[in-house]
């Protein structure tokens, strides 16, 4: 019951963020936390050699997100973002679906993907993966 209530809290927090739904498929056992990983921050619209801008204001984030298993897939992720003291901090969860026959399979690397999120800020940044990714679901 316990498990059930986690789930059903996450999935209506998901709801203002989620991009995608993903439906479970035959062979899907349950949700887990997928790794996810910051590749890069870049301004969207850094100076140029003039010293000129454009309008836009902040910056974009790509964060990798890596599947438990061959055949898994991602069931979708949440971002967060908060400034304190001047720092902006990035928190960002996703989901593995565990796919049964992951138990078998075998792959030469697993799956992955890469995920781009415009955030409204520029300066230093810290990433946190969320606490979801501390426990399995």
């Amino acid at each position: 019951m316990k498990a059930f209530a986690s789930i059903l809290l996450l999935a209506l927090s998901l709801n203002g963020f989620s991009k995608e739904v993903t439906p479970l498929k035959e062979g899907d056992l349950h949700l887990s936390a997928a790794r996810v990983e910051l590749l890069s921050v870049r301004q969207i619209c850094p100076v140029g050699p003039n010293g000129n801008r454009c309008l836009a204001y902040g910056s974009i984030a790509t964060v990798k997100i890596s599947m438990t298993g061959c055949l898994d897939r991602l069931g979708g992720y949440f971002p967060s973002f908060e400034v304190v003291d001047g720092k902006g901090i990035l928190s960002v969860g996703a989901i593995n679906i565990f796919n049964k026959m992951s138990m078998v399979a075998r792959c030469v690397r697993m799956p992955s993907e890469t995920v781009e999120i415009e955030l409204p800020f520029e300066g230093e940044f810290e990433f946190k993966e969320s606490l979801l990714n501390s426990a399995q679901l």
